[in-house]
């Protein structure tokens, strides 16, 4: 015993530091509270991974649309009702924007009204109208949107005006 402290303050054996249940208890209380937040990140980085997607397919959605509303009523007249890639659009009179290589787009033009019918146009007091789609999927390898569809936008257009 040390002659300078008391003996009712000298610590016994047994509370000498942690024990190793004490040590085990604490480590899976730490793990409940730190696994949500793991799985938490890793949710919103898929979030913000696909967020970024969205707004970059919708741009480019965006200015395939506005070259098809530029480009000339007898160019969409006599666009095929296939869908096409967007490489196909220059040799029909379409310029698109320049395209990003992990964003293809697909373009199909159809008659919401078909002219050829005789009672279709009375039908439709505008004229004929055209529906344009553009679809956007994703070309980027590795990635769990591949191939996938990621915007379509759709919009009309009337030809008699």
């Amino acid at each position: 015993m040390c002659p300078t402290m008391p003996a009712s303050r000298w610590p016994t054996q047994s509370r000498r530091g942690l024990s190793m249940l004490e040590i085990l208890v604490a480590i899976v209380i730490l793990s409940f509270g730190l696994l949500p937040i793991f799985r938490l990140m890793s949710q919103s980085r898929q979030v913000m991974y696909r967020s970024v997607l969205e707004m970059k397919a919708m741009a480019a959605a965006s200015s395939l649309m506005d070259a098809l509303h530029r480009a000339p009523a007898a160019v969409l007249a006599r666009f095929p009702t296939a869908e096409l890639p967007e490489t196909q659009l220059a040799a029909r009179g379409i310029v698109p924007p320049a395209p990003d290589p992990t964003l293809p787009r697909m373009v199909s033009v159809r008659y919401l009204n078909d002219p050829s019918l005789p009672r279709e146009r009375f039908s439709n007091p505008f004229g004929q109208i055209l529906e344009m789609t553009v679809r956007v999927t994703s070309a980027a390898p590795g990635t769990a949107y591949h191939g996938r569809p990621i915007v379509t936008l759709r919009d009309i257009r009337y030809l008699d005006r």
